[in-house]
């Protein structure tokens, strides 16, 4: 990037004095059981501006302004003084040296507020993930010697620390890295007790190792093995890798790794065997089959197994409140082998049972220790039947978890004194452990619950069917034994509204291993369905009203079996947890069923805008049908849905003080709501110029707009005066920026550099010449902490962000990272990170002080469209083309929540023939939808005759093409970047093209000459260019590359000679096929040029370079037009929808030309005159794709509102609706309860009736 590091001054950072001050006192309220966090959270909502980033950046010793600094201390009690704090150096964003710190502050235990105290020198960039805590570390100076001699004398490569679990692996890990840190560039720590896949892993290093280059990550494994060797082998690196025994296989030899985990192998051996000057430093409970075969004493590769503590154990009983002679602590160090947990587990049983006896508990007998887990078999034998219930709930929880959580959790409910109590008895049998108010276990321990869990529910699956009289049912097998309180009753395998890095650990970690077993048991996929819904008839006639968590659990495990559930009956049941979202349920029972606690697929569109109110405690989104979707922030329940805009939301912004939401449409309309009541207050349209935002502070409400002439100018929203008008004359403008205190305009077109205007007088007080890029997005720095406009960031078409310092019209720097263009910026409310979201898919956040790109947020599977930060900076909102809104914490970087939204929109519809040719030809309507897939109707009777599958995301684009062999083929574009071809008659696909590195937009056969028997697709993309190919062989031939913006549309010339493309460069170009040159472009249009279409009459003779007769376009300006191909002029311009014009289509005589917009009409038009005949109205959202029938008496259409409509052209009237199953369709939800009325009006919408 062009920012040089550590050139910008960044305020004040706390003195060595200040630090250690702060530390203390945090320590000193800690002790006192003071809620810090409290108080930190009620200075905020007092207004004093303190936000979770700002707090972390001081603790980190990272500079902010002075106030801030104050504000902390004054939270927790404490007076600033001048001594504790200095000017910021110029640095990166870590610790300065361990020299600089007070030994107050070496010698103080951190406070888990505070970075950890692993400090590292300028030079050491670290990552310390979930890290434990080593101020308490007692021993291992032998092993810390031997380790540091390996990795700093010897310059090992790979080294590994072998032990059983709890015997100390991951604190000695943890605390020779912090011993030997400042001799590396990078430290990273990473845990593997999630097994996260490898390829996460992968990308996690590769994102820490290189943030000065913000590399962009390679596509492949290979690649990204690949690039990770070129890291370790250019920079000094230590890697840790903790708990990499939860990848390997069970029931096997050791060493093996689980066949979803064969990467981790490839890791090592590459590691092991390439030369570098690096080190991974990992530990396993086994050791790996790639490093058995490659350590030894003088390799590069070394392995040491960590026995238990020997004399030292002494203190960790001593800490337990152990009173112990030398000979007692020798006996019991002998008996457990050192281990460290097994002598903490020990010490409180010998306290428990044994009243502190030591000698007792020696002259009892117990056998020595084996393993940890039968020691633990047998602490967990002395739990109460209410431990072990909590006990299962955090291993279920798989991260702290508030007694608030726990208590909602558990079922049947306990009393608020029984689980307190019950928590407390936990904790002193050392099995829990508990950080501000949150409860969790050792993983070593939740480990070894959590397959208690997954073998008990296992065993009560598997046996059922062994007990109970199933009395006259004869669903039921002869006898079921059922326990009083079976843990598939009282626990949830799954939480279905958990965040969803914990989703996917109870999936892999709990659902998948008992499916596992259950096969062992079982034997097949449906001897496991068999018995779930045995289960399930046996509640419904036992115990139809009883609650629990059986019916949740069974939905979830058949779900993930793959289980069709078309025609299941889970009639009067409770079914809490279930995770409903992006299920097809068909003709399911849900009648009289509790739902609670379930979640459900939303209806929702493509994600363009996104805000949170005032408080955080509501987030709105906007989607491409023109609707908005109020949710509560904290678990994403739907509060309301507002309709009333015509077409899709450009912008939605609450006001600061009231419940109103202002919202901007497509069809140029303002809204202004009441989020109480979910009404319209009031409404804005300007008829005659177009709006480019809204603005709501404290102190005012703007409108800009820009009039036909050009004219820009800026409205009281109250009063509707017109406070000012940009006095040049400007080409029309795509892109707007006002800074927060409504002073500052910024302004982008296609044809003009970048202005900045003074709003109160309307003069342009600045132009970037220097940013030459087409702007996509821009944003101001908010004025509170950067000032007035002091920051401009522009986001470019090129995948570029470029800051701008608006005082001096120079540019800070440019931020590379994106490999497609930058959608969205916003920046977090204190300016210190800038979030940019793109066409690549990612997300990327930025620190504005050094320009270094510090996180890469990935999980959307198409644009990023929109973001958003909560107002303390803690949640980042993003929102997409793929129908998701994901919620992201912006301290770790993983992500929350995501909803998921539904809307089979159906953007491609058309007429060909199926059958081969010499058969009877029936014609058949194709149409591509936003669920992935194809569908072949029956144009006479609207059934649905195949449907094809095999894309991954939105079918955006499909064409029929007949071979001279008579055989029909299907060509479908998706925004999964790859073009299908089908063969019509099997349904089969026998081609995949897959070289467009953008969302494919559009395809079209050329027609059959001599020139080209065996046929040509062409296909346009967002990565702004046509390919052209070659059917049979799949070959691409040509890539056509003048185009500066996406490709919407492609067609071939009737004589099959030449083709056509339209682009949002506002052109359309002509090409000829043999050569691939461009002969002409058609200016004129003022907007993107969406769609385009030849007449299928012919100029004659035809042009000698290939392309004769007339052309229509249609553009987001509103218009269609007519060129003559041969001398490029425009014929006619026909005027009349009021919104962008998405698909034309010639009939087959030539005569009549048909238009669809977004307004959500099609109009007829005769070629000849211009005169619009007839409009046809019936859509309920914009209207995406038309096409004529081979005989040209009717038109089909395709909508927004997920419905294909077929019109008679000669009297306008719509003769058949045609709709797709929606995921709910059919399911009864008569009498469900635990739903809210947006739920309920959302599962009626996607079907369900009642």
């Amino acid at each position: 990037m062009d920012l040089p590091v550590g050139q910008r001054s960044r305020g004040v950072v706390l003195s060595p004095k200040g630090q250690a001050k702060l530390e203390n006192r945090i320590r000193q309220l800690e002790i006192e059981r003071y809620p810090v966090q409290e108080f930190v959270r009620r200075s905020q909502l007092e207004g004093q501006g303190l936000h979770p980033a700002t707090i972390r950046k001081i603790l980190r010793g990272q500079g902010v302004d002075r106030d801030s600094i104050a504000l902390v201390f004054k939270a927790v009690g404490l007076q600033m003084e001048p001594e504790d704090y200095t000017g910021a150096k110029q640095s990166l964003n870590v610790r300065t040296t361990t020299q600089e710190i007070s030994p107050q502050e070496q010698s103080s235990p951190p406070h888990p507020l505070t970075p950890s105290p692993l400090h590292s020198t300028p030079h050491t960039l670290t990552d310390w993930g979930e890290a434990v805590d080593v101020s308490f570390f007692c021993g291992r100076v032998e092993e810390l010697a031997v380790l540091e001699q390996w990795i700093l004398q010897e310059h090992c490569r790979l080294v590994a620390l072998l032990g059983s679990g709890g015997i100390g692996k991951t604190t000695l890990v943890t605390k020779l890295a912090e011993q030997i840190q400042d001799r590396f560039e990078f430290a990273i720590w990473r845990s593997l007790r999630h097994a996260p896949p490898f390829t996460n892993l992968l990308d996690d290093l590769l994102k820490f190792l290189s943030p000065q280059h913000a590399v962009q990550l390679p596509e492949t494994k290979a690649g990204k093995l690949s690039k990770l060797m070129e890291l370790l082998r250019e920079h000094r690196c230590l890697i840790v890798l903790d708990n990499l025994e939860t990848l390997m296989q069970s029931g096997v030899y050791a060493g093996t790794f689980q066949t979803d985990c064969e990467g981790y192998d490839e890791l090592l051996r590459n590691i092991g065997e390439v030369p570098h000057q690096s080190c991974l430093l990992l530990t396993s409970r086994e050791k790996p089959n790639a490093i058995a075969m490659q350590a030894g004493e003088a390799l590069p590769v070394r392995t040491l197994q960590l026995a238990g503590l020997k004399a030292e154990a002494r203190e960790l009983l001593s800490i337990k409140g152990l009173s112990v002679s030398q000979q007692e602590s020798e006996q019991l160090i002998s008996r457990y082998s050192g281990n460290p947990l097994a002598l903490k587990i020990v010490a409180t049983t010998i306290q428990e049972l044994f009243g502190g006896d030591v000698s007792a508990f020696l002259e009892a007998g117990i056998s020595s220790f084996n393993s940890i887990r039968l020691l633990l078999d047998r602490q967990f034998e002395r739990l109460t039947h209410t431990e072990k219930g909590v006990i299962y709930w955090l291993a279920i929880n798989r991260e702290g978890v508030s007694l608030v959580e726990l208590e909602d959790d558990i079922y049947p409910k306990l009393l608020k004194h029984q689980l307190l109590e019950a928590l407390e008895s936990l904790l002193r049998r050392s099995l829990l452990e508990q950080s501000f108010q949150k409860k969790t276990m050792q993983p070593v321990i939740m480990e070894y619950v959590t397959e208690r869990l997954v073998e008990q529910i296992s065993q009560e699956i598997g046996d059922w069917g062994n007990g109970v009289d199933r009395g006259t049912d004869s669903t039921l097998s002869p006898y079921i034994p059922v326990p009083p309180t079976p843990l598939i009753h009282t626990h949830a395998l799954l939480k279905a509204a958990a965040k969803d890095y914990i989703k996917d650990a109870q999936i892999k970690l709990i659902v998948n291993p008992i499916i596992a077993e259950l096969l062992r048991k079982l034997g097949t996929r449906k001897a496991i369905e068999v018995q779930l819904i045995q289960m399930l008839s046996y509640q419904r006639q036992q115990a139809p009203k009883e609650s629990g968590y059986l019916g949740g659990n069974v939905f979830n495990l058949l779900s993930q079996l793959k289980t069709d559930l078309r025609g299941f009956d889970f009639s009067e049941l409770p079914i809490w947890q279930a995770n409903l979202q992006g299920l097809t349920l068909h003709q399911v029972n849900l009648a009289r069923a509790e739902l609670s606690k379930s979640i459900f697929t939303q209806i929702f569109g493509n994600v363009l805008a996104i805000a949170f109110n005032s408080n955080g405690e509501i987030l709105a989104t906007g989607d491409d049908k023109g609707d908005i979707y109020l949710w509560r922030a904290t678990d994403g329940q739907l509060l309301l849905t507002l309709k009333g805009h015509t077409s899709q939301i450009i912008s939605i912004d609450f006001h600061p003080e009231s419940p109103i939401l202002v919202s901007r449409g497509q069809d140029q309309i303002v809204k202004f709501w009441d989020v109480n009541k979910g009404q319209v207050i009031r409404t804005l349209q300007r008829y005659t110029s177009q709006v480019l935002s809204v603005l709501l502070t404290h102190q005012c409400q703007i409108l800009i707009s820009q009039a036909r002439d050009n004219t820009v100018s800026l409205w009281d929203v109250e009063t509707g005066e017109c406070l000012t008008s940009l006095q040049d004359n400007m080409s029309p403008i795509h892109c707007v920026a006002i800074s927060s205190d409504s002073h500052i305009l910024a302004t982008a077109s296609n044809e003009e550099p970048i202005r900045l205007w003074d709003t109160k007088t309307g003069e342009c007080f600045l132009t970037l010449y220097e940013h030459t890029e087409r702007a996509q997005c821009m944003a101001f720095a908010p004025s509170s902490n950067q000032g007035t406009g002091e920051i401009l960031v522009i986001g470019s078409a090129s995948g570029s962000v470029k800051l701008w310092d608006i005082k001096t019209g120079e540019s800070i720097g440019t931020l590379q990272g994106h490999s497609s263009q930058v959608l969205c910026l916003k920046f977090s409310p204190d300016a210190l990170v800038v979030a940019s979201g793109s066409a690549d898919r990612t997300i990327r956040l930025w620190d504005t002080a050094t320009g270094q790109c510090i996180a890469v947020l990935q999980g959307h599977t198409n644009w990023v469209r929109t973001l958003e930060f909560n107002p303390d900076g803690s949640v980042l909102a993003s929102g997409g083309d793929d129908r998701t809104v994901k919620l992201w914490d912006t301290e770790s970087n993983q992500c929350l929540k995501t909803l998921q939204g539904y809307t089979n929109q159906i953007p491609s519809v058309c007429f060909g023939f199926s059958l081969n040719r010499s058969e009877q030809a029936e014609v058949v309507l194709a149409s591509g939808s936003n669920d992935h897939l194809v569908r072949l109707w029956d144009s006479e009777t609207g059934q649905c005759l195949k449907v094809l599958q095999g894309h991954t995301n939105q079918v955006s684009a499909i064409a029929f093409h007949e071979t001279r062999e008579a055989r029909s083929i299907l060509a479908s574009g998706s925004t999964d970047r790859t073009i299908k071809l089908w063969d019509v008659e099997t349904g089969q696909c026998f081609k995949t093209l897959e070289e467009h590195t953008e969302k494919v937009f559009s395809v079209a056969f050329s027609h059959l000459n001599k020139s080209n028997s065996g046929g040509i697709l062409a296909s346009g993309s967002a990565d702004c260019t046509v390919r052209l190919w070659n059917i049979e062989t799949g070959q691409c031939l040509r890539v056509l590359q003048e185009h500066e913006g996406n490709v919407f549309s492609v067609c071939f010339s009737p004589d099959g000679q030449a083709i056509a493309s339209s682009s949002a460069d506002q052109t359309v170009k002509f090409w000829t096929i043999n050569t691939g040159q461009c002969f002409q472009t058609l200016q004129g249009h003022t907007n993107w040029v969406l769609c385009i279409a030849f007449s299928p009459i012919p100029s004659s003779p035809p042009l000698i370079r290939g392309v004769g007769g007339i052309l229509a376009s249609g553009s987001a300006d509103q218009t269609v037009r007519l060129w003559d191909v041969e001398t490029g002029q425009c014929l006619k311009i026909l005027q009349g929808h009021n919104n962008h014009i998405l698909s034309v289509s010639f009939s087959p005589d030539g005569q009549t030309l048909a238009s669809a917009s977004a307004d959500r009409t099609v109009k007829l038009w005769a070629v000849n005159t211009g005169q619009c005949l007839k409009t046809l109205r019936g859509h309920t959202s914009q209207v995406l794709s038309i096409g004529f029938n081979p005989q040209g008496n009717i038109l089909a259409s395709s909508s927004a509102d997920e419905t294909i409509k077929l019109w008679d052209i000669n009297t306008g009237d719509c003769l058949k609706t045609i709709r797709a199953d929606r995921p709910y369709e059919g399911t009864n939800i008569t009498g469900v309860t635990g739903l809210s009325e947006a739920q309920r009006a959302t599962l009626k919408a996607l079907g369900a009736f009642e």
